[in-house]
């Protein structure tokens, strides 16, 4: 998810927002800017990541440890990948551990 930030100039229309039909973007807020000197939008849209990420992987010690962790309260991650054109993106989640399945 990208999330870009537009200055719009005052007597913008308020009914719609950057991006919206062109580039595919939803509104996430807009602020008055000081001196009504226009607006603040922050919009959001699905950008793929670029390439693919390979990481080695972990030594027995350390599986065992994320199956321990994985039972008591999850697994975190945080993904930080930078994307083709100077971007970073983040991405967090967490896996819970499901003794049903």
């Amino acid at each position: 998810m990208n999330f870009d930030v537009f200055i719009e100039r005052p007597g913008t229309d308020l009914s719609s927002w950057p991006g919206r039909t062109a580039m595919g973007t939803v509104l996430v807020g807009r602020i008055p800017l000081a001196n009504n000197a226009g607006w603040c939008s922050v919009v959001a849209r699905q950008a793929p990541l670029s390439d693919p990420i390979e990481l080695p992987r972990p030594d027995e010690d350390t599986i065992e440890k994320m199956r321990e962790a994985a039972e008591q309260d999850g697994l975190y991650m945080t993904s930080v990948h930078d994307v083709s054109d100077g971007t970073m993106a983040f991405v967090d989640g967490r896996l819970i551990f499901n003794s049903h399945s």
